[in-house]
């Protein structure tokens, strides 16, 4: 019924969806417990689903080596200091904000960081980061506008840009181990250790509080961000990479922020200026140039 393109499309749009749509509804936790709480009761919950793919592929878990196992322990931890300083962030800032820094500046650091350890950036990546970067200094300007300068909002992005150093360290971990490793397998395996970090993290915080006052729109968004956004959403996007090849699926991830700003102004009537979406704009330009000439070459 359906070739092996449109169900692929069809994989990744769902992933696009539910990543999307967890920016925003990440703030619901947040509203009614502290963030490294909120962080935690996740990963329980993905890490309840993970043990059940870590079983069904146990063979290939067992072949891991001792490097391996130690590879993906500064993963998870790299991993869980990444969704708690996201949240932490998040709790101080709104969620374009959030955004906007996770899409611009996750690339940009990342090839400025490839490049420090000696490794070849052509012209075109190094074009690539400059505009986005451009971009960045139009979506920040109205910062500097007086009645937009908070010290809390200000204290958010810089927690915002700890966790992408985090998500950086995660992903370039990622790149040599997930080639010999199946990758749902290896995601499942270090947000496992995520959880446990995230345990000794939030465990100070889980005693005061009170889980049955607790509304059901909390349980409801952390079983959805849980098993929808951290679970299904990189089961579907594995899938679509499979069927469609990692170029073109890759263009799909350029999507995922466009539906997170659409959602945040649709659901919590976040908005962005003008020079912000000119900016946005600009700054999507730059990474998919950068990530599109990175691919080619």
């Amino acid at each position: 019924m359906f070739d092996r393109f449109s169900m692929g499309y069809f994989y990744l749009s769902i992933s696009v969806i539910f990543w999307g749509s967890g920016y925003v509804l990440s703030k619901i936790p947040i509203d009614q417990v502290v963030p490294s709480v909120a962080v935690f009761t996740r990963f329980f919950i993905v890490a309840i689903c993970s043990l059940f793919i870590l079983i069904y592929h146990w063979s290939t878990f067992t072949r891991l080596t001792r490097k391996d196992h130690l590879i993906f322990l500064t993963m998870g931890l790299a991993l869980g200091i990444y969704n708690w300083f996201y949240l932490e962030g998040l709790a101080r800032t709104n969620v374009i904000d959030s955004i906007f820094i996770e899409t611009a500046f996750i690339p940009i650091f990342t090839v400025l960081i490839v490049y420090f350890f000696k490794t070849p950036i052509s012209k075109n990546q190094w074009i690539g980061v400059s505009i986005s970067i451009l971009g960045c200094s139009f979506f920040f300007y109205p910062l500097l506008e007086v009645d937009s300068f908070h010290s809390t909002r200000i204290i958010g992005i810089i927690i915002l840009f700890l966790s992408v150093f985090s998500w950086i360290l995660y992903t370039l971990l990622g790149k040599e181990i997930f080639s010999k490793i199946n990758i749902l397998v290896g995601t499942s395996y270090a947000m496992i250790i995520s959880s446990f970090f995230l345990l000794l993290i939030a465990y100070p915080d889980i005693q005061n509080v009170f889980w049955s006052d607790l509304h059901t729109d909390y349980w409801l968004t952390q079983l959805y961000l849980g098993i929808c956004s951290s679970v299904i959403g990189n089961i579907c996007y594995a899938i679509g990479i499979k069927k469609v090849g990692a170029a073109t699926g890759s263009l799909f991830l350029f999507l995922v922020p466009i539906v997170g700003f659409l959602l945040a102004h649709l659901l919590i009537q976040e908005t962005l200026t003008m020079i912000q979406i000119i900016g946005t704009f600009t700054m999507l330009i730059g990474v998919w140039h950068a990530n599109k000439v990175g691919k080619s070459s």
